[in-house]
């Protein structure tokens, strides 16, 4: 059977990456892939095949970018065998490399549909059995070993409602949210707290740097019933990580260990997360939702040494990983609800008090 190739880009490699969900939320910057091979062989019509190989890559490309994750390479592959006036297709391989350029709506399962909706893409899709993957691209920061942790949490759904002859506001902007959350200072707290507690285990921690990122996840706006009222709901996305050495080096096995004991003390001094609704602020009650660990090492040649890049610097990659998706075992035990009391002048936010309160155990499933 032939081959037929068509493709777009720059080859991106994805050698250092971590598998994710499909449904998994992304952020600002963050470079994905999404990979799709065909299960089994299928006999489909003449004009379905050529829609699909004459198809301008181009229309995925600007669909892709309008989303907020435009392409930056798109391969479509696969072998055929002419039946008259049918094909014969095997071996059908989609793969694409996008990178999230805005702050909400975005991720795997986002991009596909996204790629769904050109429709010489998807007559030959919709026709095929394709499961989807997707992997994250794990970027080093740092030309020396170090530790990355992380937690991403998501908060409750908020709804925006209006009658039907406003203007629905639009969604609050990812630099004020990540001002209010940083002007108070707890991730600084949070993170003092870490070093002392991994100090009690024996380690000592050097703090590297911490990156806090957020973004929404919007619904389509929609009439309410009656058609005199509209809105939609949104809920805000957070993740929160930090870099770190540690002396002596934490083994791969302690790090699977501690990294879940030590995300409590992060979350019980961020679970209140606040953000701007719309006209008002409200507390987001922050769930767990995903939590990774990453140890970034210098790549070696066999006789062990280092080996440099063009500019001198050694090589780091991700030499080990891991990751926990749901509510943890210890979320019925931490402190998670916060109250916020607002004031609005304005329009522009002159006092936000986040005051904790216990929320009673509950049993969890693993």
């Amino acid at each position: 059977m032939p081959l037929v190739l068509r493709e777009a880009g720059t080859i991106v490699d994805f050698t250092n990456s971590r598998e994710i969900n499909t449904q998994k939320y992304l952020f600002q910057d963050d470079i994905f892939g999404i990979y799709a091979y065909q299960s089994a062989p299928v006999t489909i019509d003449a004009a379905t095949r050529n829609g699909f190989a004459n198809g301008n890559i181009a229309d995925l490309q600007n669909q892709a970018n309008e989303q907020g994750m435009p392409i930056q390479y798109i391969r479509l592959s696969w072998n055929e065998t002419q039946q008259g006036s049918s094909y014969y297709i095997t071996d059908l391989v989609v793969g694409v490399v996008s990178k999230v350029t805005r702050n909400f709506n975005t991720g795997p399962a986002y991009l596909i549909n996204a790629l769904k909706a050109i429709g010489w893409f998807n007559q030959l899709i919709s026709k095929v059995g394709m499961p989807w993957k997707a992997w994250l691209l794990l970027s080093p920061t740092r030309n020396t070993a170090y530790n990355n942790w992380g937690s991403e949490s998501v908060s409750n759904w908020k709804s925006v409602v209006k009658p039907i002859t406003e203007v629905l506001p639009d969604l609050p902007t990812s630099e004020a949210t990540l001002v209010l959350l940083r002007q108070e200072g707890k991730f600084d707290d949070a993170l003092g707290q870490f070093a002392v507690q991994m100090l009690d285990k024996g380690y000592t921690i050097t703090l590297l740097s911490y990156n806090l990122s957020v973004c929404f996840e919007k619904t389509l706006t929609i009439r309410q019933p009656g058609g005199y009222f509209w809105g939609y709901q949104y809920r805000l996305h957070v993740r929160f990580s930090w870099e770190f050495t540690s002396n002596p080096d934490i083994s791969v096995a302690e790090s699977s260990r501690l990294f879940i004991w030590t995300i409590p003390i992060i979350l019980a001094i961020c679970a209140g997360v606040a953000a701007f609704a719309v006209s008002v602020l409200v507390a987001y009650n922050l769930t767990h939702e995903d939590s990774s660990y990453v140890k970034y090492d210098v790549l070696r040649d066999a006789n062990g040494n280092p080996i440099l890049d063009e500019n001198g610097n050694p090589i780091i990659i991700p030499v080990e990983q891991g990751s926990k998706s749901g509510p943890p075992d210890w979320w019925s035990g931490i402190i998670q609800n916060v109250a916020i009391v607002a004031l609005i002048i304005g329009g522009l936010v002159t006092a936000v008090v986040v005051i904790p309160r216990l929320i009673p155990p509950r049993k969890q499933k693993d």
